[in-house]
Protein backbone atom coordinates (compact mmCIF):
# COMPACT_ATOMS: atom_id res chain seq x y z
CA UNK A 1 0.00 0.00 0.00
CA UNK A 2 1.29 3.44 -0.92
CA UNK A 3 2.35 5.80 1.87
CA UNK A 4 -0.05 8.59 2.77
CA UNK A 5 0.81 12.05 1.42
CA UNK A 6 -0.24 15.43 2.78
CA UNK A 7 -1.06 18.08 0.18
CA UNK A 8 -2.15 21.72 0.44
CA UNK A 9 -4.09 23.22 -2.47
CA UNK A 10 -5.04 26.78 -3.35
CA UNK A 11 -7.79 26.84 -5.97
CA UNK A 12 -9.58 29.50 -7.95
CA UNK A 13 -12.99 28.10 -8.81
CA UNK A 14 -14.18 30.13 -11.78
CA UNK A 15 -17.93 30.80 -11.80
CA UNK A 16 -18.29 29.75 -8.16
CA UNK A 17 -19.67 32.06 -5.47
CA UNK A 18 -16.32 31.82 -3.66
CA UNK A 19 -14.74 33.81 -6.49
CA UNK A 20 -16.88 36.83 -5.56
CA UNK A 21 -15.76 37.04 -1.92
CA UNK A 22 -13.10 39.62 -1.00
CA UNK A 23 -10.46 40.36 1.62
CA UNK A 24 -13.07 41.03 4.34
CA UNK A 25 -14.41 37.46 4.05
CA UNK A 26 -13.10 34.22 5.59
CA UNK A 27 -14.90 30.98 6.34
CA UNK A 28 -14.47 27.39 7.45
CA UNK A 29 -16.35 24.30 6.30
CA UNK A 30 -18.15 22.73 9.26
CA UNK A 31 -19.66 19.67 7.63
CA UNK A 32 -20.87 18.29 4.32
CA UNK A 33 -23.49 15.66 3.46
CA UNK A 34 -24.46 13.97 0.18
CA UNK A 35 -27.91 12.78 -0.91
CA UNK A 36 -28.73 10.04 -3.41
CA UNK A 37 -30.08 12.71 -5.76
CA UNK A 38 -26.74 14.35 -6.52
CA UNK A 39 -27.29 17.15 -4.02
CA UNK A 40 -24.68 18.32 -1.55
CA UNK A 41 -25.55 20.00 1.74
CA UNK A 42 -22.74 22.09 3.23
CA UNK A 43 -22.58 24.19 6.38
CA UNK A 44 -19.95 26.90 6.76
CA UNK A 45 -19.10 29.35 9.53
CA UNK A 46 -18.22 32.74 8.11
CA UNK A 47 -16.59 35.88 9.45
CA UNK A 48 -17.01 39.16 7.58
CA UNK A 49 -15.18 42.26 8.74
CA UNK A 50 -17.02 45.57 8.75
CA UNK A 51 -20.71 46.43 8.97
CA UNK A 52 -23.09 43.48 9.38
CA UNK A 53 -25.71 44.67 6.87
CA UNK A 54 -23.13 45.45 4.19
CA UNK A 55 -21.32 42.12 4.67
CA UNK A 56 -24.56 40.14 4.54
CA UNK A 57 -25.65 41.96 1.39
CA UNK A 58 -22.35 41.18 -0.36
CA UNK A 59 -22.52 37.54 0.69
CA UNK A 60 -26.05 37.18 -0.66
CA UNK A 61 -24.91 38.78 -3.90
CA UNK A 62 -22.18 36.15 -4.28
CA UNK A 63 -24.44 33.21 -3.41
CA UNK A 64 -27.26 34.37 -5.70
CA UNK A 65 -24.93 34.41 -8.69
CA UNK A 66 -23.83 30.79 -8.41
CA UNK A 67 -26.26 28.76 -10.52
CA UNK A 68 -25.15 25.51 -8.85
CA UNK A 69 -26.65 26.61 -5.51
CA UNK A 70 -30.19 25.26 -5.26
CA UNK A 71 -31.07 26.97 -1.99
CA UNK A 72 -29.38 28.48 1.04
CA UNK A 73 -30.08 29.84 4.52
CA UNK A 74 -27.97 32.57 6.03
CA UNK A 75 -28.19 33.78 9.60
CA UNK A 76 -26.19 36.09 11.80
CA UNK A 77 -24.99 34.45 15.03
CA UNK A 78 -22.68 37.17 16.34
CA UNK A 79 -21.99 40.85 15.65
CA UNK A 80 -19.33 43.13 17.13
CA UNK A 81 -18.16 46.59 16.12
CA UNK A 82 -15.43 44.96 14.00
CA UNK A 83 -16.94 41.86 12.40
CA UNK A 84 -20.01 39.66 12.00
CA UNK A 85 -20.24 35.88 12.13
CA UNK A 86 -22.74 34.03 9.96
CA UNK A 87 -23.71 30.42 9.41
CA UNK A 88 -24.36 29.42 5.80
CA UNK A 89 -26.33 26.26 5.11
CA UNK A 90 -26.57 25.53 1.40
CA UNK A 91 -27.90 22.91 -0.99
CA UNK A 92 -25.78 22.63 -4.10
CA UNK A 93 -25.46 20.55 -7.25
CA UNK A 94 -22.85 18.10 -5.99
CA UNK A 95 -21.25 17.72 -9.42
CA UNK A 96 -20.30 21.42 -9.45
CA UNK A 97 -18.54 21.55 -6.05
CA UNK A 98 -14.77 21.14 -5.59
CA UNK A 99 -15.47 19.17 -2.41
CA UNK A 100 -17.25 16.54 -4.51
CA UNK A 101 -14.31 16.35 -6.89
CA UNK A 102 -11.99 15.78 -3.96
CA UNK A 103 -14.33 13.17 -2.50
CA UNK A 104 -14.44 11.28 -5.81
CA UNK A 105 -10.64 10.99 -5.70
CA UNK A 106 -10.84 9.16 -2.37
CA UNK A 107 -8.94 11.79 -0.39
CA UNK A 108 -9.38 12.63 3.28
CA UNK A 109 -10.23 16.30 3.72
CA UNK A 110 -8.73 17.77 6.89
CA UNK A 111 -9.29 21.46 6.22
CA UNK A 112 -11.33 23.62 3.85
CA UNK A 113 -11.63 27.38 3.88
CA UNK A 114 -12.43 30.28 1.57
CA UNK A 115 -10.56 33.58 1.72
CA UNK A 116 -9.75 36.41 -0.70
CA UNK A 117 -11.82 34.78 -3.45
CA UNK A 118 -9.77 31.56 -3.30
CA UNK A 119 -10.46 28.09 -1.88
CA UNK A 120 -7.87 26.42 0.35
CA UNK A 121 -7.78 22.68 1.02
CA UNK A 122 -5.55 20.39 3.06
CA UNK A 123 -5.94 16.72 2.14
CA UNK A 124 -4.42 13.32 2.82
CA UNK A 125 -4.16 10.90 -0.11
CA UNK A 126 -2.84 7.47 -1.02
CA UNK A 127 -2.11 8.16 -4.68
CA UNK A 128 0.84 10.06 -6.19
CA UNK A 129 0.23 13.78 -5.48
CA UNK A 130 0.97 14.91 -9.05
CA UNK A 131 -1.41 12.28 -10.43
CA UNK A 132 -4.08 13.54 -8.03
CA UNK A 133 -3.57 17.20 -8.99
CA UNK A 134 -3.61 16.49 -12.74
CA UNK A 135 -6.75 14.39 -12.39
CA UNK A 136 -8.47 17.07 -10.30
CA UNK A 137 -7.72 19.80 -12.82
CA UNK A 138 -8.96 17.69 -15.74
CA UNK A 139 -12.20 16.82 -13.91
CA UNK A 140 -13.56 20.39 -14.15
CA UNK A 141 -12.41 23.12 -16.54
CA UNK A 142 -13.50 25.75 -13.98
CA UNK A 143 -10.88 24.57 -11.48
CA UNK A 144 -7.66 26.57 -11.64
CA UNK A 145 -4.93 25.37 -9.27
CA UNK A 146 -3.05 28.44 -8.05
CA UNK A 147 -0.71 26.61 -5.70
CA UNK A 148 0.07 22.99 -4.87
CA UNK A 149 2.39 22.03 -2.03
CA UNK A 150 3.33 18.56 -0.81
CA UNK A 151 4.19 18.73 2.88
CA UNK A 152 5.89 16.40 5.33
CA UNK A 153 3.33 14.29 7.13
CA UNK A 154 4.31 15.09 10.71
CA UNK A 155 2.69 16.28 13.93
CA UNK A 156 3.60 19.94 13.40
CA UNK A 157 2.14 20.19 9.89
CA UNK A 158 -1.01 18.24 10.74
CA UNK A 159 -1.73 20.40 13.78
CA UNK A 160 -1.15 23.51 11.68
CA UNK A 161 -3.63 22.29 9.05
CA UNK A 162 -6.30 21.42 11.59
CA UNK A 163 -5.97 24.77 13.38
CA UNK A 164 -5.35 26.87 10.24
CA UNK A 165 -8.79 28.45 10.29
CA UNK A 166 -8.18 29.92 13.73
CA UNK A 167 -5.59 32.24 12.25
CA UNK A 168 -7.45 32.81 9.00
CA UNK A 169 -10.67 33.86 10.69
CA UNK A 170 -9.53 35.24 14.05
CA UNK A 171 -6.58 37.40 13.00
CA UNK A 172 -6.59 40.37 10.65
CA UNK A 173 -4.36 40.39 7.56
CA UNK A 174 -1.97 42.83 9.26
CA UNK A 175 -1.80 40.71 12.42
CA UNK A 176 -0.94 37.63 10.36
CA UNK A 177 1.82 39.59 8.61
CA UNK A 178 3.24 40.72 11.95
CA UNK A 179 3.24 37.28 13.60
CA UNK A 180 4.56 35.56 10.45
CA UNK A 181 7.46 37.99 10.04
CA UNK A 182 8.24 37.88 13.77
CA UNK A 183 8.45 34.09 13.60
CA UNK A 184 10.61 34.15 10.46
CA UNK A 185 13.05 36.60 12.07
CA UNK A 186 13.36 34.50 15.23
CA UNK A 187 11.64 36.97 17.57
CA UNK A 188 9.57 34.12 19.04
CA UNK A 189 12.62 31.91 19.63
CA UNK A 190 14.12 31.38 23.06
CA UNK A 191 16.50 33.13 23.28
CA UNK A 192 15.29 35.69 20.77
CA UNK A 193 17.31 36.19 17.60
CA UNK A 194 15.80 39.61 16.95
CA UNK A 195 14.58 42.51 19.06
CA UNK A 196 11.15 44.07 18.66
CA UNK A 197 12.83 47.13 17.13
CA UNK A 198 14.30 44.92 14.40
CA UNK A 199 10.93 43.32 13.63
CA UNK A 200 9.34 46.77 13.39
CA UNK A 201 12.09 47.94 11.03
CA UNK A 202 11.65 44.90 8.79
CA UNK A 203 7.90 45.54 8.60
CA UNK A 204 8.31 49.26 8.07
CA UNK A 205 6.16 49.94 11.14
CA UNK A 206 6.69 51.62 14.49
CA UNK A 207 7.77 49.62 17.52
CA UNK A 208 4.52 50.63 19.24
CA UNK A 209 2.45 49.33 16.31
CA UNK A 210 4.18 45.94 16.36
CA UNK A 211 3.95 45.71 20.16
CA UNK A 212 0.21 46.43 20.15
CA UNK A 213 -0.33 43.98 17.29
CA UNK A 214 1.51 41.23 19.17
CA UNK A 215 -0.55 41.88 22.30
CA UNK A 216 -3.76 41.70 20.27
CA UNK A 217 -2.67 38.42 18.68
CA UNK A 218 -1.70 36.79 21.98
CA UNK A 219 -4.91 38.00 23.63
CA UNK A 220 -7.05 36.47 20.88
CA UNK A 221 -5.17 33.18 21.02
CA UNK A 222 -5.19 33.03 24.84
CA UNK A 223 -8.98 33.39 24.81
CA UNK A 224 -9.14 30.01 23.06
CA UNK A 225 -7.38 28.22 25.91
Amino acid sequence: MRDTSYVSLTIKHNGCWSELTNFTYADSLINVEYSSFGILKANRITMIRGRSDEGKSKLRYALDRDSSIINYDLWNVLTTNRYSVFIISMLQDADKAVISRLNSKGVLLINATIKDGLEYYDVLLNIPPKTFVNSLQKSDSRIEIINFTERDLNEKNLFKAISRNVGEILLTDNERKVITRARELGYLNSPRKMRLDDVAKELGKSKMYVSLSMRSIFRKLSNLV
